[in-house]
């Protein structure tokens, strides 16, 4: 139940200054946030972001039960290159880093993309390890154009479950989806992920170009 407003990490579990061998959990329910900004002049990050993660200088860190449902991400207004809205699992594959049970659901994104030349992908799973990844009944909506949804290593394919989300990118379709550096439009998503339910929907909200100075 927080207000979160232009700020370039948002919130984030599972960070990897936290004891060696420290297994984090947790819910990130019913926030609303904001836009987003730079970091004394780099790029920004993400509204929510979480997973496993390791450092050589502090150990592993696994992520075990995640619940990120019901937060409304709003309205990105910066020219900066956001990372992702929502971004679980860690990038870095030289070590295998846990993320395990996480359940995402009944979230809304919208207009995240940034003004223009900026880039922010709705929803990103980042790292090669998974186990019972849930992703289901979330709304995605980036009317002013950039992807949509995107799996970095399809590897984790096998453990991550989609059911029922909405998806609407003012771009081309066939940009919308990116599995492992490929593109794909609904019908190859839905192909690649298994997913049941997928809807290719522009969804209407009351004054939902609101923002921070609004």
């Amino acid at each position: 139940n927080n207000l979160i407003l232009r700020d370039p990490l948002g919130i984030t579990m599972g960070h990897p200054q936290n004891p060696a061998n420290t297994v984090t959990f947790g819910v990130i329910r019913n926030n609303v946030i904001l836009d987003n900004r730079d970091i004394s002049g780099s790029n920004g990050g993400y509204a929510i972001a979480s997973g496993g993660k390791y450092d050589p200088t502090f150990g592993l860190i696994t992520l075990d039960g995640l619940n990120i449902s019901g937060n409304i991400i709003s309205t990105n207004t910066q020219n900066i290159n956001v990372v992702a809205v929502i971004s679980i699992g860690d990038p870095i594959g030289s070590v295998a880093v846990p993320t395990n049970n996480v359940h995402i659901y009944d979230n809304i994104i919208y207009n995240w993309r940034g003004t223009s030349g900026a880039t922010g992908v709705a929803f990103r799973y980042a790292g090669p390890y998974a186990s019972n990844i849930v992703i289901e009944n979330n709304t995605f909506q980036q009317v002013n154009g950039g992807p949509v949804s995107e799996i970095l290593d399809t590897s984790v394919l096998p453990e991550l479950t989609f059911r029922n989300n909405k998806y609407y990118g003012s771009s081309a379709q066939s940009s919308w989806f990116s599995i492992g550096g490929t593109n794909y439009d609904l019908a190859g998503w839905t192909t690649q992920t298994g997913e049941i339910g997928a809807q290719a929907q522009q969804v209407s909200f009351v004054d939902p170009n609101r923002n921070v100075a609004t």
